[in-house]
């Protein structure tokens, strides 16, 4: 079994096939594994390269992954209650632990019967989905014009997937909404996920795999409408000979190194119409003391761009330097397709001291500014966007955020892509 690239989705599918007896070979180009699902130390801190948490907690595909591959005990830990807190109209609101959603429509509308007729409306989208070509925004629209109400799905949308609620079809909104049912509280190990992704090339390597990094494919072959193996660089030319192969490089990347012509018209036409990057600007501040005092989130829904906040070093002080504090935010700009990094960073840095006055005097400075777009995005493919994890090539899948199944979002759905791709192959062989 060949890997291509070492991201959640990869590590997944590599350590369940290992474990099941299978050889595996994973190439990854960077000098580290992980992707944007790992940590890494910068100037001190502990700095996320993307994902920063198991969503799910012990319900997630990554954790579920763990356990299955015996990985062991990570020490982790959990936000506790409350779990979130909104801004909303320049007031902050916990996340009660029942009747949430009602409760913040009620905290954004005094009338009850606008509150009731958007909740009647979610439940009933519940048991029957909305329409896949309808945008939240516009499905919504139809219970209430409340801009407050809206801005509190943003919030979440915007956090959640990468993108706004004008571009995530409502059928997918709700099928991420019911993901979370039931779920325990999303979980930060002690070390950043780079303990998680220790785990796993541990698991791999233990079970005679392999993980070859500094390498960059170059092909993969494709012979008579199957895949044989890959072709790659590593002081060298190397050839990896394989079963199967699986890429988690992103669909188009995918069929750019096995060959457009190696592909069904139709697949070429389904890649190209849905793969497009969820974006986003990420921030890491740091202060001498905590600007929040809880370890959860913080959604302002009455800044420009509504933003998410969290101080990552009330759970763990271990993410930075003695004495000093984290501040964690990020935002989508108003459109994803089409936007200025130099005017959304000018508009962020306005809603930061908007939410936080007293950043300056708190020793505020930034740590690092990244813009998720491109070849690093925050998705590869937006929510409800992505396409199969099996290609037409016969032996070659896709694992990754390209390819989330439906409901699960970033690094979880990546992480239940390979979780699918590894049993279909058990199934196969």
């Amino acid at each position: 079994m060949a890997i291509i690239g070492s991201g959640i989705g990869g590590l997944c599918t590599g350590a369940l096939l290992a474990h099941a007896g299978y050889n595996v070979v994973i190439l990854e180009k960077m000098p580290v594994a992980g992707g944007r699902y790992t940590s890494v130390k910068y100037k001190g801190f502990t700095v996320p390269t993307a994902s920063w948490m198991l969503l799910y907690g012990k319900d997630d595909p990554v954790y579920k992954t763990l356990e299955d591959v015996g990985a062991g005990e990570i020490e982790m830990r959990g936000a506790g209650t409350p779990l979130a807190r909104y801004r909303i109209n320049g007031k902050i609101y916990d996340w009660p632990e029942k009747g949430a959603l009602k409760y913040l429509l009620s905290m954004a509308s005094d009338n009850e019967d606008e509150v009731n007729r958007v909740m009647t409306a979610l439940v009933q989208a519940m048991s029957e989905l909305p329409s896949g070509s309808v945008t939240f925004k516009d499905w919504l629209e139809q219970y209430t014009g409340n801009e407050t109400i809206h801005n509190i799905f943003q919030a979440q949308i915007a956090t959640w997937c990468g993108m706004n609620s004008h571009e995530l079809p409502a059928g997918e909104f709700i099928r991420a909404l019911l993901s979370f049912k039931g779920k325990s509280e999303f979980l930060i190990p002690k070390n950043g996920l780079k303990d998680i992704i220790d785990a796993f090339e541990k698991a791999i390597r233990e079970n005679n795999g392999q993980i070859m990094d500094l390498t960059t494919v170059k092909k993969i072959v494709v012979e008579d409408g199957v895949a044989r193996g890959i072709i790659a660089e590593r002081n060298g030319r190397v050839e990896v000979e394989a079963a199967v192969v699986i890429s988690n490089a992103g669909p188009k990347k995918t069929i750019g190194l096995a060959g457009e012509e190696n592909f069904s018209k139709t697949y070429l036409e389904e890649v190209a119409q849905k793969i497009r990057p969820g974006v986003g600007m990420d921030y890491l501040f740091t202060t001498d003391k905590p600007l929040l005092d809880f370890p959860g989130t913080l959604y302002t829904t009455d800044t420009r761009r509504k933003v998410s906040w969290s101080v990552p070093t009330i759970m763990w002080p271990e993410h930075a330097s003695t004495g000093k504090h984290l501040l964690h935010g990020f935002a989508v700009p108003k459109s994803t397709l089409d936007y200025d990094p130099k005017e959304e960073h000018d508009i962020f840095m306005q809603d930061l001291t908007e939410v936080f006055p007293n950043f300056e005097e708190s020793g505020g400075q930034l740590l690092l500014r990244r813009n998720f777009a491109g070849e690093w995005p925050c998705t590869r493919a937006w929510q409800g966007y992505d396409v199969n994890q099996k290609t037409p090539v016969k032996n070659l899948y896709n694992v990754g955020d390209g390819v989330k199944p439906e409901g699960w979002i970033v690094g979880s759905g990546a992480a239940e892509s390979g979780r699918i791709v590894a049993k279909m192959i058990m199934e196969l062989n």
